[in-house]
């Protein structure tokens, strides 16, 4: 994926993302939140979404019958 691909897809959204992409120990990329620093609470909201992401896929897998 392309530096500018990587920058429009995090850029421009509703939500916050920082990120820092290195190589051979030199940033290469960085935007624009890369040092704010963010809440913990958003990375357990992170983790509760994604339990209950699998846990539905679970549930809808167990009751899902092929014809």
């Amino acid at each position: 994926m392309q530096l500018t691909q990587i920058q429009e897809q995090i850029e421009n959204n509703p939500w916050k993302t920082a990120i820092t992409i290195r190589k051979n120990n030199h940033t290469i990329f960085e935007n624009s939140n890369a040092n704010v620093i963010f809440k913990s609470a958003s990375l357990i909201k992170l983790g509760i979404a994604l339990y209950i992401q699998e846990k539905k896929a679970w549930h809808n897998h167990q009751y899902s019958y092929p014809i």
